[in-house]
């Protein structure tokens, strides 16, 4: 248990330069502050450099914003608005619970091999000094550790077009400030590579279930994992929209060009799960800038709301929505552990013809054909596959709803019926509104070590056909009807 708290200080102004030009800007300061530390441990202060007892507060986030509006002929036919600025999200504090929680002063992990008589069931007697002590992970933070912050600017054009529509391009641009990084101290290369060129830390797997032994800066600890900061990574977004509002009615349909790229996901709420899962094609501690799993690419939305008087004054309104987007993100990676860091996190190598690999296990045709229907596989023949290369298949949804206002004698008394159907093309037809997914990382190569002359040997467990390879979201893939009674007074 720790305690904390956040003080915020913001100073704005909006400043209208003329009737036509409006400017906002502004600077805020954040400051999170923690009472309490980690316990202190002095081993491995001694060991790596950096103290258990050191917690996130105390540094201060600044965050100066500019805006800006200008109606161009001054009727609001044509604006142009846009704005740059600092911005800081909500803080991780889970992220620096792990601080607390993993310090080696209150649990200490013990592994006795050989000896089936060393588990005693008994708590409070429990053996005082085994024969074999390992220390349990240690998380550690570097003392300028600043919660996330990111610099974004966005540009956009808001005009009034033909037959009523409004047309917005929109522009957006983050670039990080402060995003997180884990690293794992207590690992360090050997000096050895593997044939594709990554570094090795320690010996390969040859084991289905890739247990490795580990190259450890001090054995006398496990995984030693540091929270820190980069700079790198970015995103943008492009959007193209259209839309329209008459009466009871409207039409909004757009479109979204999207990239981002980071070192880490920040997916996982363990610092151990952030560094061990996050997928890289060298050193895991230094991973190179690739696909971020919150890369969105292509997204088109269309919805329309159509209202009718069948009934007097009593109106109809037919709604109706639709998403389609192109597939999440996802890694390649082997199965087991490749370079002996201790991890299954290892991007695979993809194999170039027949003769760049012995499988021990599949059909060169099976893996040839796997490759080959994935496009950044087949791109990526003869190199490591990159982090999030790879991409689900695409996802279409339309949802439908209708509302039939109901007349009452009572003044001010309303009642409205209405009725909805999610994902409406899966009832038109159990093959539609389908969401497939590659559940975490896809795993088709199991890394099984070099022969005598460096060729690598790998067992092929691919699915080659799709409905085998991709996992079916069982819940969002099936249509829902859902009846309304709203009453109002």
């Amino acid at each position: 248990e720790f305690d904390v708290a956040q003080l915020g200080f913001y100073a704005g102004d909006e400043w209208a330069v003329n009737d036509k030009l409006t400017l906002t800007y502004g600077l805020r300061a954040d400051v999170p502050v923690m009472s309490d530390t980690p316990p202190a441990n002095a081993a491995v202060k001694a060991s790596f450099g950096y103290a258990t007892d050191q917690n996130a507060g105390g540094n201060m986030l600044w965050s100066p914003r500019f805006g800006f509006n200008f109606d161009v002929k001054g009727d609001n036919s044509l604006q142009i608005r846009g704005g740059l600025g600092v911005f800081s999200g909500r803080a991780p504090y889970v992220w620096i619970s792990n601080q607390f929680s993993n310090t080696a002063t209150e649990i200490a992990r013990y592994r006795v091999y050989g000896d089936p008589g060393f588990f005693i069931t008994d708590p409070f007697n429990q053996p005082d000094n085994p024969s074999a002590v390992v220390s349990g992970d240690i998380n550690l933070i570097e003392t300028n550790f600043k919660f996330p912050q990111v610099f974004r600017m966005n540009f956009a054009v808001d005009k009034k077009m033909f037959w009523g529509f409004t047309g917005t391009f929109e522009a957006i641009y983050s670039k990080n400030i402060n995003d997180v990084k884990f690293q794992n101290i207590n690992v360090a290369p050997t000096g050895a590579t593997l044939p594709d060129g990554r570094p090795l830390f320690g010996t390969p797997s040859t084991s289905k279930y890739g247990y490795s032994s580990t190259a450890r800066v001090d054995s006398g600890f496990g995984n030693v994992i540091l929270l820190s900061n980069t700079n790198e990574g970015y995103e943008y977004s492009v959007t193209f929209q259209l839309q329209k509002l008459w009466g009871g009615n409207m039409i909004n349909a757009a479109y979204t060009y999207g990239e981002a790229k980071s070192l880490f996901g920040g997916t996982s709420s363990r610092a151990i799960s952030n560094w061990k899962y996050n997928i890289t094609a060298g050193d895991p501690n230094n991973p190179k800038l690739s696909w971020s799993p919150h890369d969105t690419r292509h997204r088109f939305m269309f919805a329309m709301t159509k209202q009718f008087n069948f009934i007097k004054n009593a109106a109809t309104s037919f709604s109706m929505f639709y998403n389609g987007r192109s597939g999440r993100p996802y890694s390649t990676r082997y199965y087991n552990d490749a370079n002996g860091d201790g991890a299954y996190n290892d991007s695979i190598y993809v194999p170039a013809n027949a003769t760049d690999v012995i499988l021990l296990a599949g059909t060169w045709e099976d893996l040839d054909k796997y490759i080959s229907d994935d496009p950044a596989l087949d791109e990526n023949r003869g190199k490591i596959l990159p982090r999030n290369a790879s991409r689900d298949p695409w996802s279409h949804f339309v949802d439908m709803k209708i509302t039939q206002n109901i007349p009452l004698p009572l003044k001010g008394k309303k009642l409205q019926l209405s009725f909805t159907v999610e994902n409406f093309l899966n009832m038109l037809n159990k093959d539609w509104g389908v969401y497939k997914y590659i559940s975490y990382d896809d795993t088709p190569l199991v890394w099984r070590g070099v022969d005598a002359s460096g060729v690598p040997m790998m067992e092929f467990q691919g699915r080659v056909d799709d409905d085998e390879r991709y996992t079916i979201n069982q819940l969002l893939s099936r249509w829902k009807g859902m009846f309304g009674i709203r009453f109002s007074f």
